[in-house]
């Protein structure tokens, strides 16, 4: 992952960071029933959370987000299959906090967070609004 607030020219890193994965997609062999090829999916966001001051908890607990604009937009089935398998096997981690998808909205320049959804439990946890997500974004308790 760039970071990107270190880099003066972030959206020259973003937009080749963008073209890379368009090759590799657009490039890579696909799937076929002797084992060969591969499917490329990615996940859009990995939350990090430190401790109460900042540095003393070198690990820190995490996330990882899916962005889905819309309120009424899931994962594709594929996505569903490999997200579900990452999650499964970060669980016996403590400090991750789940997979998680954020449904949002974008009118003009404002953007709404609509829906956030825990997946993968027997009961997803779901937050609704805007404030309610976005404080527990910045909390970190998820």
């Amino acid at each position: 992952m760039t970071a990107y607030r270190h880099i003066k020219n972030w959206q020259h890193v973003v937009t080749a960071d963008l073209a890379v994965r368009e090759h590799i997609t657009n490039n890579s062999p696909a799937p076929v029933d002797n084992g060969s090829g591969f499917v490329v999916g990615n996940v859009d966001m990995v939350l990090r959370w430190y401790g109460r001051k900042y540095h003393t908890d070198a690990q820190g607990k995490y996330a990882l987000l899916e962005l889905k604009h819309g309120s009424d937009i899931d994962l594709a089935a594929g996505q569903r299959i490999m997200f579900q398998q990452i999650d499964a096997a970060l669980k016996a981690d403590p400090r991750y906090k789940g997979f998680w998808r954020l449904n949002y909205r974008q009118i003009n320049d404002k953007i709404y967070y609509q829906q956030l959804t825990r997946l993968f439990m027997p009961r997803p946890t779901v937050i609704i609004g805007h404030e309610h997500i976005t404080r527990r974004l910045s909390d970190g308790n998820l």
